[in-house]
């Protein structure tokens, strides 16, 4: 007799095989790597349930998997460790903060591609020849001065960029809006002053009666060119400019400048040197006027201190007569010329007018001027 047959599927029927791929199908998950104890956050290379993923707020959050791909990447592509920080940072941030901080580099890279363009236009400009040619003339005057203050540095580029702005020079309209070019022509501004300054030192240099190589200048003090005859080489280089007794006192100062450079070998920058002397005579100046002010009880005013510092640059101008040249001092021509604080009385600085004097000094001035080198100012060392 036969066994009764049952009412449930038996094992291993094909229901069997139905129920199983139904619970395996309602799980929604790859097979899920076993956890560690205690252990909250997935293991790398361990999937997540899609429970776990749909419970997260935030779904572009990098798992384990993506985050080692990542930096794998990173490692392809030779970032530095610090830059490895930064890209493992940016992926806890939320994605609104990551949008804020991509819009943040597209600006700042748009702005460093601007500034490259406009970098390689003004190094692709061509300076134009009145530029150059204005630049010097004006660099002369600037250095020739007689309360001329500073000899070099930026402030002077920028002061000399700016005059041939206002000229024009063939500039382009809204030049000054445009950074990179402003910057490339303040460098040609300094290079034009380096020329100046390189033709004011040989001149200088020429007038102590020795060859362009010699380290010093003559012992023999007779041998240097008098002071309106220096003045007046250096000054040649300024075609309009008309000599006046403060143009010597600042030719006196610059040769006793050059004669301490020569002998001190650790003093190479003769212009700097020359600045700061400057410098020492206006705060000695200031200072001797506040003392003879509290001494006499009074306000100290301009006109005290330029006082002050005329009588500082009258005394330079006499131990510069009479140290150097071959000529008295009734017949040098200084005291003939006239000044540029001159009153109602005469000269603030130039003692009382000697005709004879002034003969004999206008000719030796023309002479000098007459054998100077009125080409271009040469390229080459300044200092």
């Amino acid at each position: 007799m036969a066994p009764p047959r049952s009412s449930s599927p038996a094992w291993g029927s094909p229901d069997d095989d139905d129920d199983d791929y139904a619970a395996a199908a309602d799980a929604h998950s790859s097979p899920v790597r076993p956890r560690p104890a205690g252990l909250s956050t997935p293991v790398a290379g361990a999937r997540r349930t899609r429970a776990e993923y749909e419970g997260d707020e935030d779904h572009e959050t990098l798992d384990p998997n993506e985050q080692a791909v990542l930096e794998r990447y990173a490692t392809v592509k030779k970032l530095r460790k610090d830059d490895l920080e930064e890209v493992r940072a940016y992926t806890t941030y939320s994605p609104a903060l990551q949008r804020a901080l991509d819009f943040v580099d597209r600006r700042a890279l748009s702005r460093e591609v601007a500034e490259i363009k406009a970098t390689a236009r003004a190094a692709e400009f061509t300076v134009p020849e009145s530029f150059k040619k204005n630049g010097k003339a004006l660099g002369y005057k600037m250095l020739l001065k007689p309360s001329a203050t500073t000899y070099k540095g930026t402030v002077l580029n920028s002061q000399l960029l700016d005059k041939l702005i206002e000229l024009g020079c063939n500039l382009p309209a809204n030049v000054r809006d445009d950074a990179a070019l402003m910057e490339r022509l303040r460098t040609e501004c300094g290079s034009l002053l380096s020329d100046c300054r390189s033709a004011l030192r040989k001149a200088l240099h020429k007038s102590f009666g020795v060859a362009a190589t010699a380290a010093v200048p003559n012992e023999d003090a007779k041998k240097h060119a008098t002071l309106l005859v220096l003045t007046t080489t250096l000054t040649h280089f300024d075609r309009n400019l008309k000599i006046t007794y403060e143009h010597c006192a600042r030719s006196a100062l610059m040769r006793k400048v050059y004669i301490k450079y020569s002998e001190a070998a650790e003093q190479k920058d003769f212009w700097g040197e020359l600045q700061k002397e400057v410098a020492r005579i206006a705060d000695i100046a200031r200072k001797s006027a506040e003392k003879s002010g509290e001494k006499n009880k009074t306000a100290v005013t301009q006109g005290d201190v330029a006082a002050k510092t005329s009588n500082i640059y009258k005394d330079i101008v006499r131990k510069d007569r009479a140290a150097h040249g071959d000529v008295t001092l009734d017949k040098d021509g200084i005291d003939e010329l006239a000044s540029e604080r001159a009153n109602g009385s005469g000269s603030a600085l130039a003692p009382a007018a000697s005709t004879a004097g002034l003969a004999i000094g206008a000719a030796a001035a023309a002479a000098a001027a007459a054998g100077a080198d009125n080409s271009e100012a040469p390229e080459g060392d300044e200092a």
